[in-house]
């Protein structure tokens, strides 16, 4: 019986010897380590897109123009699964109210105004359909690889109807409402990606956009129909004074993060 037992641990120790033999072959040559990846590999700019960037034939841009619609339609996609969410809507809030109050202290009948609040907000049905673009200019690194500066003209349309209204308290204590909805808003967008000083974008109108508003005031339950010229006016200065060329306000998120929103370096690395 021992030697039985002794001869199937040998049988089977001899057969895992030869198994290990023709797999591992210990003393055949030895081959050459895996080939190293760089895993930070310098960008390089494609061939076609450095002929498409001399496409532009009518003085005014590199590149011709392109239908968008495709485009359009990933974008409204976006905006049908986002719209009611409360990190987008929370973020039209904050901007929304930034420019109200903007507007308020800048103009005359601010210094009536104690508080400015919006009440209901609605980001409409649509979002703003893109008709075409085309790259209005180019600046390239050293390596003639990498895009320090890139300017996009794109030719935008909305009538979506966004639509706020707004709750105003005077400095008499009186009570008025505001309602303002965007029929349409079209224009041709300068749209700027830069990475100098930082990484950041901006936005703004080439020229002075086709506007169109309707608003409601009223105080106390009274209509104040006399106002609603000036409320478009102000709205219309407001536009042209931060939003056409050459204003504009230099933007990160949610392209790129925040360069003062990131952590130092410890000191160690300025030693």
């Amino acid at each position: 019986m021992l030697a039985f037992l002794l001869g199937t641990l040998f049988g089977a120790a001899l057969v895992l010897f030869v198994i290990f033999i023709l797999v591992v072959n210990p003393w055949g040559p030895k081959s050459p380590p895996p080939p190293f990846i760089d895993q930070y590999r310098p960008v390089e700019l494609p061939k076609e897109l450095r002929d498409f960037l001399k496409t532009g034939d009518d003085g005014q841009g590199i590149s011709r123009w392109e239908s968008c619609h495709s485009i359009s339609v990933f974008l409204h996609m976006l905006f049908q699964e986002h719209k009611d969410t409360r990190l987008l809507r929370r973020w039209f809030h904050k901007r929304l109210q930034i420019e109200l109050n903007d507007i308020s202290t800048r103009s005359a009948a601010g210094r009536l105004i104690q508080e400015i609040r919006i009440r209901d907000l609605s980001l409409g049905t649509k979002f703003p359909r893109i008709n075409a673009i085309r790259v209005e200019n180019v600046e390239m690194g050293e390596d003639k690889n990498v895009f320090d500066k890139i300017t996009l003209l794109i030719d935008m349309d909305y009538t979506g109807g966004f639509e706020t209204s707004i709750d105003v308290t005077t400095v008499f204590g009186k009570k008025a409402n505001l309602s303002i909805k965007l029929t349409k808003l079209a224009g041709l967008v300068r749209f700027i990606l830069s990475r100098k000083p930082y990484s950041h974008w901006t936005s703004s109108f080439v020229s002075t956009p086709e506007l169109g508003t309707e608003v409601s005031s009223q105080i106390q339950g009274h209509q104040l129909k006399r106002l609603i010229p000036l409320i478009k006016e102000s709205i219309r200065r407001a536009l042209q004074r931060k939003h056409v060329w050459p204003n504009y306000k230099i933007r990160y998120r949610p392209l790129f993060p925040n360069p003062f929103l990131q952590p130092s370096p410890p000191l160690s690395k300025f030693s």
